[in-house]
């Protein structure tokens, strides 16, 4: 999941993850604010590769 704080991120999204039973410690937040297409894309993927 990309865009906001990560921490806000997992709060946003938290009852979603207990309502399907998804593992939170599977979730990464990435923080792509004030990137550009290409910055938020890099950072993607950089995140991906982990």
């Amino acid at each position: 999941m990309a865009g906001c704080d990560p921490l806000m991120q997992k709060k946003m999204f938290g009852w979603v993850f207990k309502e399907l039973g998804f593992d939170e410690n599977k979730f990464v937040g990435i923080e792509i604010r004030n990137m550009t297409t290409e910055e938020a894309i890099k950072a993607i993927e950089k995140a991906m590769e982990e």
